[in-house]
């Protein structure tokens, strides 16, 4: 196992899945790839609404992720740097193209808002199992 993918989005739950997954790599001498998806805001409306430029919101995605890897880094003192990417859209298909463009062996990701459906289907203990 060579290359683990860390998809956030800044929540607790990925965070701690960050984590996790950091010390899985350093165990395992693999290479880390954070990905956070953003979507880009749509408004249907006749008035006039300020709209975020595109660039902006790429950029302070990037700037969060840069800080959440260099966080991470020290706090599992973490020796090698992340690659870190930052792309619009929705996160399965932009994780298919990163998994196959970046040869991911490994997904590792939080999940955030899970209700009594996702506790069915995964496992409370697997929901829970982050401090």
């Amino acid at each position: 196992m060579r290359n683990i993918l860390i998809p956030t989005d800044f929540s607790d739950s990925s965070k701690a899945a960050a984590s996790y997954a950091i010390e899985f790599a350093k165990a395992n001498n693999a290479n880390i790839t954070f990905l956070h998806v953003f979507h880009i805001p749509m408004v249907a409306s006749e008035a006039t609404v300020v709209m975020p430029n595109f660039d902006e919101l790429e950029k302070d995605s990037m700037d969060a992720l840069v800080k959440l890897e260099e966080s991470l880094r020290l706090k599992h003192q973490l020796t090698t740097k992340a690659n870190c990417i930052v792309k619009p859209g929705f996160l399965i298909d932009e994780m298919k193209d990163v998994i196959k463009e970046n040869k991911i062996d490994l997904v590792i990701m939080g999940i955030a808002g899970v209700g009594k459906l996702a506790e069915v289907l995964i496992g409370k203990q697997y929901h829970h199992c982050y401090p």
